[in-house]
């Protein structure tokens, strides 16, 4: 992220944040269209697979872009769906035709393009160093059968989100304060949110807050009362799970809010 995102702007113009953001967007859709017609120019278009992914859903702190995750609960910083179930969609000639223009609902996360891109360049995602180094297993999952329609299922099948949160299934387990609990609305921000996400906190205990984000992606209903063994397996295996939890402390600095 840069403080000047378009070009032609003079030095002393800044953009307020959500204004920046829609000037990033804005930018990356004209690059991605000129290289997709560079890749087409050279004739590289039937032989590339192109990846646009999301990493999370959009803050709801209106310093920072005021996002809307309408209709999910919850945004960036959060483990709510608002905050965890982003887009993404592959295009390109390498893409079987039978899959072109499908929606895909299975389960799938970011780190999975990693195993994913490897396998399709032929190379072992097993990662020597980082295993010398005691580093935790790749948890990388190859999803190519899925995306190019040899299997209807993703290998993946579950989602720990950290200490405090995991997905197995149609099945999502929160535990502790989960902040901004809140719902956007479709137009947002407005007079009716909050920026403080304390304020918005759901206070799930240590039982947890079990929701069906099949069913219920809004994250509405917690079920934790009328399926207890569902939110006491998930829990035992999120605690199995965070023993090999890895974290370090690099932080990125955003350009807006400075």
């Amino acid at each position: 992220q840069t403080p000047y995102v378009m070009p032609g702007q003079p030095p002393s113009f800044k953009y307020r944040c959500r204004q920046q953001y829609r000037a990033m967007v804005n930018l990356l859709d004209g690059l991605i269209g000129s290289i997709v017609q560079q890749l087409q120019a050279k004739q590289m278009w039937e032989d590339t697979l192109f990846i646009l992914s999301s990493d999370n859903g959009g803050p709801l702190v209106r310093a920072e872009s005021g996002a809307t995750n309408f209709p999910l609960r919850g945004g960036k910083y959060s483990n709510w769906e608002g905050g965890i179930r982003a887009a993404a969609f592959v295009s390109g000639g390498y893409l079987p035709l039978a899959m072109r223009g499908k929606q895909l609902d299975e389960m799938v996360h970011i780190a999975d393009w990693y195993a994913t891109l490897a396998a399709l360049a032929g190379v072992d995602s097993h990662d020597d160093l980082a295993e010398r180094s005691g580093l935790p297993a790749v948890d990388s999952l190859d999803i190519w059968p899925l995306l190019s329609g040899s299997v209807g299922a993703s290998p993946r099948k579950e989602l720990p989100l950290g200490p405090d949160a995991i997905v197995g299934g149609r099945w999502k387990l929160l535990l502790g304060a989960q902040r901004w609990a809140e719902w956007s609305g479709p137009n947002t921000p407005n007079a009716t949110g909050s920026d403080d996400g304390e304020q918005d906190t759901a206070l799930c205990g240590s039982s947890g807050c079990l929701f069906d984000v099949v069913s219920d992606p809004g994250e509405h209903t917690d079920l934790s009362s009328v399926h207890p063994y569902r939110a006491t397996s998930l829990k035992a295996r999120l605690e199995t799970l965070s023993e090999g939890f890895f974290q370090n402390s690099d932080r990125g600095i955003d350009s807006c809010p400075p």
